[in-house]
């Protein structure tokens, strides 16, 4: 417990040195965020993000408000929460699986909804869920996410997740839940389907819902090319190979390139 302790406070102290050192600096953009207020006159169909937060274990954690999610029920927040860190990422596992605290921050789902948010839908809030391990939980989360959306008058939901296959489970269940009670589902979901693509994609695929996206397979494989330079160590342990070195690995290894958050492009640039 320590040990987790002081690891997740260093890297949350690093985090804040960073974030002040931009305090006195001039922004390079300024992005007005709108609210989610319901537009009045407009009959338009209400949706929302449910974001499943990786809750499986000792260095599988997110934190809400500065508490541990693992213990807790599904609960209706304002996407202003989110911008403001209410959703904090404490979990150490899966690169290319993991949601890092800056895409909780900036959920691409919830950017993508508040775009259209009176136009052609109305964002009407965000369901956050934990991940539990056992099936009993799994299906006692998901049927609590269908009864806060059917309370809260929703039509359609776009489900995430994080984590690998045992969290294929918590989408499919919670799709289904939402499906059964005349809720419209949608998922995303990073594929694990072998080399050559040919694998079952998904460990627990939903039994009714139909709508299902991939944002990639994690065990694409890539060919890094060598690297005159390379930042976070001189060895590459995966390989046990020198870091500049050219790699042969699985996408699964970079970090966030197959965000269930749906993130887009990812890139390295020299600095300034």
């Amino acid at each position: 417990m320590a040990e987790r302790e002081a690891l997740r406070r260093g890297v949350l102290a690093l985090a804040a040195r960073l974030a002040e050192a931009a305090l006195d600096t001039e922004p390079d953009v300024v992005e007005h965020v709108p609210g989610s207020a319901p537009v009045a006159g407009l009959d338009l169909p209400r949706v929302v993000a449910v974001t499943n937060l990786q809750t499986q274990g000792a260095f599988k954690d997110v934190f809400v408000y500065g508490r541990s999610f693992r213990s807790s029920l599904p609960t209706f927040v304002d996407p202003g929460d989110l911008d403001d860190g209410a959703v904090v990422s404490g979990q150490f596992g899966h690169p290319g699986l993991k949601n890092p605290t800056y895409l909780h921050q900036n959920n691409p789902v919830v950017e993508a909804l508040r775009a259209r948010h009176g136009r052609d839908l109305m964002l009407a809030g965000v369901v956050l869920a934990p991940e539990p391990t056992d099936q009993a939980g799994k299906e006692l989360i998901s049927a609590h996410v269908a009864r806060l959306c059917v309370t809260a008058g929703v039509h359609a939901a776009v489900l995430t997740k994080e984590g690998g296959g045992n969290a294929d489970a918590d989408v499919a269940l919670k799709m289904d839940a939402l499906e059964d009670v005349g809720i419209t589902a949608v998922g995303l979901f990073g594929e694990m389907a072998g080399i050559d693509g040919t694998a079952p994609p998904i460990v627990v695929p939903p039994e009714r819902a139909t709508a299902m996206i991939s944002t990639g397979n994690y065990d694409a494989p890539l060919r890094l090319p060598a690297v005159a330079r390379a930042l976070g160590g001189a060895r590459f342990a995966l390989l046990d190979v020198a870091a500049t070195e050219a790699l042969d690995v699985p996408t699964a290894v970079v970090y966030c390139s197959l965000s269930p958050l749906g993130w887009g492009h990812l890139t390295c640039r020299e600095a300034a």
